[in-house]
């Protein structure tokens, strides 16, 4: 396991970016300025825990995920489950 804020920085952009969100409207979300989240995504700047948990939750994503690039099992399991809850809804939406 390596930490590479660059490759943090990636992962935070890619995950804002799948968000639907812009670096001004994410950033003022977390009450931040825009360039400081610019720094962030560019692996130019570290960040404190504060700022990591808010990241997490807003972007929906584990802390693991976003400093390291793995998921812990359970966070799969949660995905599978709701993957196949959606499934199940579509299948009874048809009935």
């Amino acid at each position: 396991m390596r930490y590479s804020m660059e490759e943090m920085g990636i992962r935070i952009q890619k995950l804002r970016k799948q968000a639907g969100m812009t670096q001004e409207q994410f950033a003022e979300s977390l009450h931040i300025a825009t360039s400081t989240l610019g720094k962030l995504e560019r692996g130019r700047q570290g960040t404190s825990i504060d700022l990591l948990v808010d990241l997490s939750l807003y972007l929906g994503a584990s802390l693991d995920y976003i400093v390291f690039g793995y998921e812990l099992q359970h966070d799969k399991l949660r995905i599978a489950l709701r993957k196949m809850a959606d499934e199940l809804l579509d299948l009874e939406r048809k009935i």
